[in-house]
């Protein structure tokens, strides 16, 4: 988890790698380009949008992966839709004593709202990331 930061993964954080065979062998932890990479154990909720730069990668049980969904919904509007939901009554079920973990179904569960049309998803990713800009810009 402390590969993931600000929705993106850090990689010069990371210093192990596994074998080509390992990879290959480890096919359901495979990620690819427009994963969603949702923390379900330690800091629940970290998010991360998977890049063509991170791949060829595999993640751990720590995540789940978020995948499939690009025929309907934008990558970066799931990105900003799962932040938003973080803050919002609209989070996922977890459970545990100490260290919480998030459950699958939660994820699976999980309401999300999202104009049908593309072109509305990419207006509201557009607004967003003016606002972000401005803000970063102030920082």
């Amino acid at each position: 988890m402390e590969n993931v930061s600000n929705n993106k993964i850090l990689k010069d954080s990371i210093h192990c790698f596994i074998s080509a065979e390992a990879h290959e062998f480890q096919k359901r932890s495979q990620l690819k380009e427009d994963d969603m990479l949702f923390s379900i154990a330690g800091t629940i909720g970290k998010i991360c949008l998977i890049t063509n730069k991170d791949v060829p990668a595999n993640t751990n049980q720590a995540f789940a992966i978020i995948s499939g969904y690009q025929s309907i919904i934008l990558p970066k509007y799931l990105l900003y839709y799962l932040e938003w939901s973080k803050l919002s009554n609209n989070s996922v079920d977890s459970h545990g004593a100490g260290m919480l973990n998030a459950t699958l179904g939660g994820i699976k569960n999980l309401n999300i709202w999202f104009p049908k049309l593309k072109v509305n998803q990419q207006k509201i990713v557009d607004d967003i990331d003016l606002k972000m800009l401005l803000l970063n810009s102030i920082l």
